[in-house]
């Protein structure tokens, strides 16, 4: 990759992101397999695990199973826990 990186400060439990380094990430299939609104950042990435039923389906179960369908208080802030910040 070319120029700045968009994303910045990238703590991986409370340690800096090693570039050289390969992780382990979960994501959606809309970005890792289907490259959905351009995303290729992941493009030839190994797949370990892919769900048999949609992203969404997964959501759902999680709702449904885990949290008994209730959305609780460390859901409930559209902005998210914090972790993510907009740098500009």
């Amino acid at each position: 990759m070319e120029g700045a990186y968009r994303v910045r400060n990238v703590m991986i439990w409370g340690e800096p992101l090693e570039m050289d380094r390969i992780y382990t990430l979960a994501s959606q299939d809309f970005t890792l397999i289907n490259h959905g609104d351009g995303q290729t950042a992941f493009d030839g990435a190994r797949t370990i695990w892919q769900a048999d039923v949609p992203d969404y389906g997964v959501v759902a179960e999680y709702l449904h199973e885990d949290l008994d369908g209730i959305v609780g208080e460390d859901y409930a802030n559209p902005y998210g826990q914090g972790r993510i910040v907009a740098v500009g």
